[in-house]
């Protein structure tokens, strides 16, 4: 099994302006929904705002945004860098969703940490890996019923 040198592969990018922008659309409406979810009492609006900022940013800003580069990685280098085979790809696959999930949670923690005075526990980061895993394949299935190239119809 030797690694795919097809010298004619297909480079995926998107600008970075409609990155920003999905970013931004997709980490406020995880982090209202988020914030919501963690106040009981919204009387006090400074402390939702606080709240809905620095969740904005660790989700929106670390999860969404880098985590759409780290996939871009994936597709454009990493990828033909092992076996083309349709197994060996599906384990690398979800390995690396599963580390980039945990090194991207790991950040959001410290960014939390940072912007909320708080410690950061790593204890959980197992968790960051699982999380990933869910979050690209939800994304890729809508890639997928938007019929466009996909995980699920084996072209990325």
């Amino acid at each position: 099994m030797k690694p795919t040198t097809n010298d004619k592969r297909e480079k995926v990018s998107e600008s970075f302006g409609r990155t920003v922008l999905r970013a931004c659309i997709l980490g406020l409406v995880i982090s209202v929904a988020v914030c919501f979810g963690q106040l009981k009492n919204a009387s006090d609006l400074n402390k939702m705002l606080s709240l809905l900022f620095t969740t904005f940013l660790y989700i929106g800003g670390v999860i969404v945004f880098l985590g759409h580069y780290t996939e871009l990685f994936f597709i454009n280098y990493l990828r033909f860098k092992f076996p083309s085979d349709k197994i060996t790809q599906l384990v690398i696959r979800f390995l690396y969703w599963y580390i980039s999930g945990g090194l991207l949670f790991y950040l959001a923690m410290v960014l939390r940490g940072v912007l909320e005075h708080k410690p950061v526990y790593s204890g959980i980061l197992w968790m960051g890996g699982v999380y990933f895993i869910g979050i690209e394949l939800i994304a890729n299935l809508i890639l997928q019923l938007r019929v466009k190239k996909s995980f699920w119809n084996g072209v990325y």
